[in-house]
């Protein structure tokens, strides 16, 4: 309530991290194991591509839409073991 005086209650508008080591761990894990499965696919789409064959054929398109989607992943692990790790 505020009186006029200046001296009023104000609210806070930051969000507080979510501090818990653990799953800022987990979190960190993961950003890992999928920046390593978004390393193998690109390699395998690289290598697919030099070789120009029916492998590229068939699976070079979805290769690197799932290396699009690994990298997402991965940033959405590293933030979350950011925002976790307080």
């Amino acid at each position: 309530m505020l009186d006029g005086s200046g001296a009023g209650v104000r609210l806070s508008t930051r969000v507080p991290a979510l501090y818990c080591p653990s799953m800022s761990t987990v979190f960190f894990i993961l950003a890992i194991a999928s920046a390593a499965a978004v390393l193998a696919t690109l390699a395998a789409g690289l290598v697919g591509m030099a070789r120009n064959g029916p492998f590229n054929a068939r699976y070079g398109n979805t290769l690197m839409r799932a290396r699009v989607v690994l990298q997402g992943l991965a940033i959405a692990f590293f933030a979350l073991a950011l925002w976790t790790s307080g």
